[in-house]
């Protein structure tokens, strides 16, 4: 017996493209998206995650131009409206870029992850009163999540904000993802400038070879040396040997 023809569907389509795309499968993803707007040129999700698609290629005029079309036929999620606003940053459309981002900032469905996005282009571009924004935003969305809380005392400090509210802004983190070694290594390395090496070693007590290991950062690495050294501890000749390897992968990649 010969199995019935299913009907297309364009949305049965978009849900696998979407799925296909959160898997990081963008060229399986890409090909559904095509066969859906081959069939309805109409469909603004499928043109909205197509822009998404080639932003993240950094293929950025054709997601200006997928992302565009997509905002005459229906609204932008937050994550779309984000990539649109970077692409405009990216092609010289600043204040529209800013415009875009600010209006981001104050939408309920963008979520924490987001705002940690939209709070690294700010500082990019040294903006540091509205990374701050962002970031107090996303730590008042997910008061429970570590991350906004660190990255606040990292633009705190970038700013000149007092020392006592950026300490306590990155302890925050740290109470919240106590096993984070990458907190603990950038308050360590906080209060080192303050003049606090005792504090800022004994902060490090928990850091173990294998959190090293983990490490691609060199200026993290170089904290670790640095404080390490100046107490008389043998992880800092684990943390250059390591640096040194990471030094190796960046030139060879």
């Amino acid at each position: 017996m010969i199995a019935p023809i299913r009907p297309f569907s364009s949305s049965d389509t978009l849900d696998r493209a979407l799925q296909l795309f959160e898997e990081g499968q963008l060229c399986a993803a890409h090909r559904e998206l095509h066969h859906v707007l081959s069939q309805d040129g109409d469909f603004g999700r499928a043109w909205e995650l197509l822009g998404q698609i080639y932003h993240t290629w950094s293929q950025t005029d054709q997601a200006i131009s997928c992302l565009e079309r997509a905002s005459s036929l229906v609204s932008l999620r937050a994550s779309a409206m984000f990539a649109l606003a970077d692409c405009y940053a990216k092609t010289g459309q600043t204040e529209l870029a800013n415009e875009m981002l600010r209006y981001l900032q104050k939408r309920q469905d963008a979520p924490a992850s987001l705002l940690l996005e939209v709070a690294a282009h700010w500082d990019l571009r040294g903006e540091m009163l509205p990374a701050i924004a962002a970031c107090r935003e996303a730590v008042r969305r997910d008061p429970d999540w570590a991350l906004p809380y660190f990255d606040l005392s990292f633009y705190l400090g970038k700013s000149g904000a007092p020392p006592h509210i950026i300490e306590a802004t990155a302890r925050k983190a740290i109470s919240l993802a106590p096993e984070n070694p990458r907190f603990r290594v950038g308050l360590a390395g906080f209060l080192q400038t303050c003049g606090r090496e005792c504090e800022a070693y004994a902060l490090l007590a928990p850091v173990t070879l294998n959190h090293i290991q983990t490490m691609t950062c060199p200026c993290c690495l170089a904290r670790l040396v640095a404080i390490f050294e100046a107490a008389g501890d043998r992880r800092a000749d684990f943390c250059k040997l390591h640096a040194e390897q990471v030094s190796n992968w960046a030139s060879q990649s």
